[in-house]
């Protein structure tokens, strides 16, 4: 069975996340999980290429 939120598919989260410039993508936790596997190493090499740290 798969789930998708329901959540950000509504058109008050969409336009508040809009507002403060994200896009919401709704997905199931295998779309979600692929998308992290894949965006992750480039996210983690940008951010030692530009030593960015925590505050």
């Amino acid at each position: 069975m798969l789930f998708r939120s329901k959540t950000l598919e509504t058109p008050a989260v969409k336009e508040r996340m809009a507002k403060d410039g994200f896009d919401a993508l709704p997905s199931t936790v295998a779309e979600a999980k692929g998308r992290l596997e894949k965006e992750l190493p480039m996210w983690t090499k940008l951010i030692k290429e530009r030593g960015i740290t925590a505050e």
